[in-house]
């Protein structure tokens, strides 16, 4: 295989060697075996070979051809097939953008745009001002295929931004289809008191065309339609104010900073969105499909109009999800020659609910035109098929599927099957069942009547069965003659799609409480805490959290299942994501529980690791440490036997740019590679003061409060939370250069509330409280911050430190009020009077009066 990429390599090598290599390439991609025995995921060693930086450079080469001829457009294709089929990792997208193998499938693009005749007018005079080439490029070849290179191009842009700003904004694009130039009122147009020039007035605002010549194309939107409502729906998450997370089934990354699509500019599109709707229209097969790839990963990263959602409702979505139906009609290109193993349609059956998941994710409008659509019962029905058993050898079982492509035969792939390696069926199965999921996921996150409508459709046990991981080699039995046509569970991809569904529907306590009890979710989700993927195990702990809410009937399943020291080693590891998950499924379980629970909770994390996560400033910690990861019993933070006064030091010296060589040491024996961010760390510490918070919430809070303030230190407790809502300042080489940096908001609401509660225990409590007078001046500081969430908490102090449960108290309520009033509470509660949020100006006016009461007392 090496020699055969070298020669593709090779400039001189004649075109059809280059063919022969790259039908030989498609045949290796499509029978690569397993990475191992234990996985699912093909082996990556064509892919490596590839995209190496010996190999990548001819891929830009061959797309870049500029001949019509038949052979060298089918090499073309062929180059462009084999990416989609072999790029499947982030750093591969990025190694083929900076091989200008982008830049080359958007010229390509560009030629069907001037074969066709769509490039707009006057493109010259944009093309200069946006600094690329003047000539359009030559229009392609009748013989070359539009789908691959829109899959191709949407492979590349998916989930990035910037490359998909790069796609958009590359020379080619920009030729034929320029962005739109702003406009001025003629009022906006002065003239100058000197010869004929003309200059804008300074309240100009530049406006752009609503619309672009091919809109034209487009049937014409209802403007009651158009208008869509506002989406106040919450996102997918866990409650409260802690850091929000994404709806989506797999983060990327731990820091997602994804802006909602109502932030999209109105104004600024390129045209190329209206050409692929139209496209979407007018073309079938997958030319269609591929162009609705494509439209919707723009939609996704918000480079359409807003309005366009509306368009999508009635353009978009019918026709993806007539796509699902058996007796959907594949014409044009599925008669041409496919480069895929499988059929044309079983393609498009696998990609059509997956740029549906896409599509509708988030968007409560798009979710009911799905629905309206019946897509909840179309895709219920392919989810349950894909859990019939493969065709199968022998006698001639009738298969409605069989003949839909010349010479193809559904029996035949059983003689590609591996020893423990799945057919390509079986992947095709197995990706169908992971879009299914996906889709279904989409469609009912907000909506409790759409979740009931899934459990109607009997799928909830199909659920459950993709929450089965595939088993390893040694435990198979799949290649037995009578088993031969069973998938024996599901891919890690599946799995994360599954634990998608099944978080969905957790969040309606119905459902919760009958289908999915009933089904067994319990087992087969709280093993996938132990998966080998740590994937899995963060998208399985996403399920417990919703599992582990105060009035789930699934919390003590949770605990007999023995998931809570799962949930603390989770915690204890080096991977961000999920030591904040497991965090946050400890936080719901620990709420209203009995204290035994919790106390089992406090040891199994270890109080000791506890106050060095609490006490350990995030922006102290130096880059690429973890503190507090746990391995072979032993505590580690990154040093040789360190400590929070040595991290401390530690940062001293990495302002003065003195650590930079420690930045890159092993974490922890488990071989992870994981590297926290500031803010990772800021919000596993801020999940973990609000894990302390439940603790000391609910029933005989009291027991509670004297055990935390025990195992952690009474003193030591409150210097740390003191030390946690402080602004920290950075010293610079002059005053002017020194910066304050305030504590983050979730850290100090979770501090605040802790704090609320300890007020609201014992008197004997308030008393220790009310003697942390640093700390109450810093709360003090805090009465006209900007977030009502943190003035909220502290009116609370000031009322639980002053209200007599009963008259035992009256005296220590006096000495409180007295205490509070010296710091000058009184003058600051009384500047919330005119708050603009009710809740504080109530707040403040009970504070108010309950002190006021006990200074004027004799």
């Amino acid at each position: 295989m090496v020699h055969l990429i070298s020669i593709l390599a090779s400039v001189d090598s004649p075109n059809a060697l280059v063919l022969g290599i790259l039908k030989t390439l498609h045949t290796v991609a499509d029978n690569l075996p397993p990475a191992s025995a234990e996985e699912w995921i093909v082996d990556r060693q064509l892919a490596d070979l590839l995209y190496s930086t010996e190999h990548i450079g001819c891929l830009a080469r061959i797309i870049g051809q500029t001949s019509t001829g038949a052979h060298v457009q089918q090499t073309i294709s062929l180059t462009i097939c084999l990416i989609c089929k072999t790029c499947t990792e982030e750093r591969q997208k990025i190694a083929l953008v900076e091989a200008g193998v982008l830049t080359a499938l958007a010229t390509r693009l560009a030629s069907f745009v001037v074969a066709q005749g769509f490039v707009l007018p006057t493109p010259e005079n944009y093309a200069k001002e946006a600094g690329s080439s003047l000539n359009l490029p030559p229009p392609a070849s009748p013989k070359a295929r539009l789908a691959p290179t829109l899959m191709a191009i949407a492979v590349l842009v998916e989930q990035s931004k910037t490359r998909a700003k790069l796609f958009l904004s590359s020379p080619a694009i920009l030729a034929v289809f320029p962005m739109p130039q702003a406009e001025f009122s003629p009022n906006d147009v002065k003239k100058a008191p000197w010869g004929t020039a003309t200059y804008l007035s300074g309240a100009a605002v530049p406006r752009h065309n609503a619309s672009n010549a091919i809109d034209t194309f487009l049937p014409t939107i209802p403007a009651t339609l158009a208008k869509l409502p506002a989406e106040n729906f919450p996102p997918l998450n866990g409650a409260g104010t802690s850091p929000k997370k994404r709806s989506s089934f797999q983060s990327p990354s731990f820091s997602t900073n994804v802006p909602s699509r109502n932030n999209a500019s109105e104004d600024e599109e390129s045209p190329l969105i209206a050409w692929l709707v139209y496209h979407v229209r007018a073309e079938s097969g997958m030319s269609r499909l591929m162009a609705s790839r494509l439209l919707v990963a723009l939609f996704a990263l918000e480079f359409t109009k807003k309005s366009r959602a509306a368009m999508f409702c009635m353009l978009l979505v019918p026709l993806l999800i007539k796509m699902l139906d058996k007796d959907y009609e594949v014409i044009g290109e599925a008669e041409e020659e496919s480069h895929d193993l499988l059929p044309l349609k079983f393609r498009m059956q696998a990609e059509a609910p997956a740029i549906l998941a896409t599509l509708v994710m988030d968007s409560p409008k798009l979710q009911k035109a799905a629905v309206d659509c019946h897509a909840i019962k179309k895709l219920s029905q392919l989810l349950k098929e894909t859990f019939d058993p493969l065709p199968g050898t022998g006698a001639g079982m009738w298969y409605p599927e069989k003949t839909m492509a010349p010479g193809f035969d559904v029996l035949d792939l059983e003689g590609l099957r591996r020893e423990n390696a799945p057919t390509p069926l079986a992947r095709h199965t197995m990706k169908l069942r992971e879009a299914v999921l996906q889709a279904l996921a989409s469609i009912a996150p907000f909506d409790d009547d759409y979740k009931k409508a899934i459990c109607d459709q009997g799928v909830v046990s199909y659920i459950i069965d993709s929450l089965k991981p595939y088993p390893p080699a040694s435990s198979r039995t799949d290649n037995a003659s009578n088993n031969l046509n069973v998938i024996p569970g599901n891919a890690a991809s599946t799995l994360l799609a599954a634990c998608g569904a099944v978080r969905v529907l957790t969040r309606s306590v119905k459902v919760l409480r009958t289908s999915l009890i009933d089904a067994g979710v319990g087992p087969p989700l709280f093993a996938l805490l132990s998966h080998s993927d740590v994937e899995v195990q963060i998208a399985a702990t996403k399920v417990v959290s919703n599992l582990a809410v105060d009035f789930s009937p699934m919390r003590e399943a949770i605990v007999q299942h023995n998931v809570i020291k799962l949930l603390c080693d989770h915690s204890h590891t080096t991977n961000a994501r999920l030591r904040l998950e497991s965090l946050w499924a400890l936080k719901h379980l620990v709420l209203h529980s009995s204290n035994d629970l919790k106390i089992r909770v406090v040891q199994d994390l270890g109080p000791d690791w506890i106050k060095q996560l609490i006490s350990t400033d995030p922006s102290d910690i130096p880059e690429g440490t973890v503190i507090g990861a746990v391995s072979s019993s032993r505590v580690t933070n990154g040093f040789e036997h360190g400590n929070v006064s040595e991290i401390k030091n530690a940062s001293s010296e990495r302002h003065k740019k003195n650590v930079v060589k420690r930045r890159q040491q092993a974490l922890t024996d488990e071989g992870s590679s994981s590297i926290h961010t500031v803010e990772d760390d800021t919000a596993i510490q801020a999940q973990l003061f609000d894990l302390i918070r439940n603790l000391i919430c609910g029933e005989e809070t009291a027991e509670m409060i004297e055990y935390v303030l025990n195992v952690l230190g009474q003193k030591d407790f409150f210097e740390i939370i003191l030390d946690r809502i402080r602004p920290k300042t950075i010293a610079g080489p002059t005053l002017k250069d020194t910066k304050t940096i305030p504590a983050a908001s979730d850290v100090i609401i979770n501090v605040l509330y802790i704090i609320v509660h300890i007020a609201a225990s014992l008197p004997k409590f308030r008393s220790v409280v009310a003697a942390q007078t640093n700390l109450l001046r810093q709360i003090l500081t805090f009465l006209n911050h900007s977030n009502r969430e943190i003035r909220v908490p502290c009116c609370w102090i000031a009322i639980n430190l002053t209200y007599a449960d009963d008259e035992s108290d009256r005296v220590g309520c006096r000495q409180r009020a007295q205490e509070l009033h010296k710091l000058g509470y009184l003058t600051k509660l009384g500047a919330l009077g005119e708050d603009v949020d009710l809740d504080v100006r109530e707040r403040a006016k009970t504070a108010i009066d309950l002190i006021g009461a006990h200074v004027r007392q004799p």
